[in-house]
């Protein structure tokens, strides 16, 4: 391609040699955008928990609450914050936001007991950082992962530093590796912008965590970086990749920055179950003009018989809903 044909600059980053096989455990944790590489993994076939926790945002919280499972940290009742008496936990996320406190422990506790042995047992772990942007509450002294509609004026805002970022992670990763020696780290920033902070300071926040990230491949067997916010920032850098909000990668944008991931991280066997899955998913959304129709029928019939062979090859994998939601089709016209 010549230089005037080129309509972007290309990011160029090695294929991994240590890769993700079908068979993998995966636990994708972080900012939103890990929401989007984690609903990718599950709607092709991998035994994946994508943001157990629900969304966060800055390294602190998320190492804090990597170590939290791992150590089998309980929340107590005590713990709990209460405004208009709407009770939460700084650490957590307003969807475990409750006006009954013992519901608020109930769910978070049930989050945390729930994916323990999962996250005891993964083989590869994404962690999507968003933001270096925190909000330390005066009071306690403690930075928070939500803030929770908190008024303002009880908080402290920072930019956290390199080496703190760095010291709470190296902690995380190193528990991870003790549990696993062959796990696998894979390092993120969120191509999402946090505008409401500033553009500029914004800017700096990403540039520290990409140092960060680097400083930590760097010093670490078993973590890399994969470039997300670089490819949505040079390859995908048109505002049409864009949600209206100009802030949020469209389903065009994650497809394109997916397939770049996967080319990099899955090995050949990987790559064949996410063609075959992507053919089964697609059969899921189609839509006909008339379900009872002998055409859609037999094209309902030719899925569930993939599924069959499927299953063989992907015995890890319940098809269970996937089978239903043929079957269903089928027996309307019953």
């Amino acid at each position: 391609m010549s230089e005037s044909s080129k309509f972007f600059t290309p990011v160029h980053f090695p294929s991994q040699q240590d890769k993700i096989f079908c068979q993998s455990k995966i636990l994708t944790i972080g900012s939103c955008f890990s929401d989007n590489i984690g609903k990718k993994l599950i709607q092709h076939g991998f035994s994946t928990r994508s943001n157990p926790f629900a969304i966060i945002f800055n390294p602190v919280s998320i190492a804090r609450m990597i170590t939290r499972v791992l150590n089998e940290t309980r929340v107590k009742k005590e713990e709990l914050s209460n405004i208009m008496q709407r009770y939460f936990h700084y650490d957590f996320h307003s969807s475990f936001d409750h006006t009954v406190p013992d519901l608020v422990l109930e769910n978070i506790n049930y989050a945390l007991s729930s994916n323990q042995q999962f996250i005891k047992e993964v083989d590869t772990v994404i962690i999507t950082l968003g933001t270096s942007i925190v909000y330390r509450h005066i009071e306690s002294n403690t930075i928070v992962s939500n803030c929770h509609k908190v008024p303002g004026n009880q908080f402290d805002k920072e930019m956290l530093s390199i080496e703190h970022m760095k010291g709470e992670l190296l902690k995380c990763i190193n528990n991870l590796q003790k549990l696993n020696p062959g796990i696998k780290i894979i390092l993120t920033v969120s191509p999402v912008r946090h505008t409401k902070e500033g553009v500029i300071e914004n800017s700096l926040s990403k540039a520290r965590l990409i140092a960060l990230s680097h400083a930590l491949v760097q010093e670490n067997e078993g973590v890399s970086y994969f470039p997300a916010f670089e490819l949505m920032m040079d390859e995908l850098r048109d505002y049409r990749f864009y949600e209206a909000d100009l802030i949020h990668p469209n389903q065009q944008a994650i497809d394109i920055i997916w397939s770049r991931f996967i080319h990099a991280y899955f090995n050949e066997k990987a790559l064949k179950k996410v063609a075959d899955f992507r053919g089964l998913n697609s059969a899921l959304h189609h839509k006909p003009f008339d379900v009872a129709s002998p055409q859609h029928q037999k094209f309902v019939n030719k899925q569930l018989e993939k599924i069959k062979d499927l299953k063989k090859s992907y015995p890890e994998f319940d098809f269970q809903e996937m089978v239903h939601s043929f079957e269903s089709q089928r027996s309307n016209t019953e």
